[in-house]
């Protein structure tokens, strides 16, 4: 099945690199203003879901109107629905800027997706955010020169980290630990990632 981009309102600065990051087979699933940020790219939509409480619903028949008073943000509802429709695999764009409450809830929904079987990646124009649940993966250099990993939740037991700016060997990654900050791509080459277990998150910028 197609990836699903869901495209929500917060900061989107430059419109031509993110447009460069959908692709003609994509579903384009917009969370309440976000269909502003996709009638500026000119894409079509395939459905807008969200509250409005923030902007004028779109002349779409392709909609879910939600109640502003809600156990959810627009942006989780759109990717929990389509969950549901059988995607497996997401881009979330315009989430993360602005609002940091918003952002931050973004970055836990990345868990939540994770927990369905599903993969998501977070980006804007300086950011790759994701988590990496496999004990081993090889990260591909994607043209973000920089790399971080955190313990998203539980400890990361025996991390080693090869073929990166700096090496590390079976060492305990802590949640609060800042250790693997500012990480880089040598001469961009893959990174190879290997632990023992623990969810990791990794973020990649410019």
């Amino acid at each position: 099945m197609d990836r699903c981009v869901i495209i929500s309102a917060g900061k989107i600065e430059d419109y031509n690199a993110i447009k460069k990051l959908i692709n003609g087979d994509d579903v384009i699933v917009c969370a309440d203003a976000g269909y502003i940020h996709a009638k500026n790219m000119g894409l079509k939509v395939d459905c807008v879901i969200g509250d409005f409480d923030s902007s004028k619903q779109p002349e779409t028949e392709n909609k879910i109107v939600l109640p502003v008073e809600k156990d959810v943000t627009d942006t989780f509802y759109c990717v929990n629905e389509y969950i549901k429709k059988g995607y497996k695999n997401f881009l979330m764009l315009g989430c993360l800027g602005g609002r940091f409450d918003h952002s931050y809830s973004n970055v836990l929904l990345l868990k939540n997706i994770l927990k369905n079987g599903c993969n998501a990646v977070l980006q804007d124009e300086n950011n790759k955010i994701y988590l990496i649940e496999e004990n081993e993966k090889v990260i591909k250099y994607s043209g973000f020169k920089n790399i971080s990993f955190f313990a998203f939740d539980d400890e990361i037991k025996k991390l080693n980290i090869s073929d990166a700016k700096y090496n590390l060997s079976d060492y305990n990654l802590k949640s609060d630990d800042s250790l693997c900050i500012s990480n880089s791509f040598e001469e961009e080459k893959d990174i190879v990632i290997k632990k023992q277990s623990g969810i990791m998150l990794v973020i990649e910028s410019k």
